[in-house]
């Protein structure tokens, strides 16, 4: 096994980044890993409508005609991010035309998502989507149990609402001290992938 991250990632991003045209992606958080990692793609299952007609996302002008993309809830592909950029924009003046263009963003969405803080520009590089996507239940987190459910990646407790008494007996540890992954991480969290 080997120590990775996976990033939750919107699928209309998941798009962009299988296409290539998205080479970077922005974050409020940089991970503490040696440089290059592996990151793993879990596309979120939230969907977005496109117009047949004129192509905008969200098109309520002719709404009978949109058609909708939803996403998978898988692993669907994985790159190595062999740099981070750190961000200083303290005015919206400052995002440059690269960034923009990297990242598939407009001036306004970096300005609204950072406003004004450090942001982090994950590099992609030697990217693979996969055939056949992979489960979250083949990937690991790393952590003690959290008795708070919105902490807890593992525990079959939030998928059943039980009790949280006697958590830490009943939990789905499952190999060397890791909880196998049940729901995704919110933004992106640490994990192992089991070797075949």
């Amino acid at each position: 096994m080997s120590k990775a991250v996976m990033l939750s990632i919107q699928p209309k991003w998941c798009e962009l980044i299988a296409s290539g045209k998205k080479t970077i992606e922005v974050r409020k958080i940089a991970p503490k890993c040696d440089m290059p990692f592996k990151c793993y793609i879990y596309e979120t299952r939230g969907g977005y409508n496109l117009c047949n007609k004129c192509d905008k996302e969200g098109c309520y002008g002719h709404r009978m005609n949109a058609r909708c993309y939803k996403g998978r809830g898988k692993v669907i592909g994985e790159f190595v991010c062999d740099y981070i950029w750190d961000y200083y924009f303290w005015q919206k003046e400052d995002i440059d035309a690269d960034t923009i263009r990297d990242a598939c963003l407009s001036h306004d969405e970096i300005w609204n998502y950072g406003k004004g803080k450090t942001l982090y520009g994950w590099h992609i590089s030697d990217l693979k989507i996969y055939d056949t996507p992979k489960e979250l239940g083949e990937f690991f987190g790393y952590g003690e149990c959290e008795p708070d459910p919105i902490k807890c990646h593992a525990c079959r407790y939030i998928e059943h609402g039980n009790s949280w008494a006697g958590i830490e007996a009943d939990c789905d540890a499952a190999y060397e001290g890791l909880k196998q992954l049940r729901h995704p991480p919110q933004s992106w969290c640490y994990v192992e992938e089991l070797s075949e």
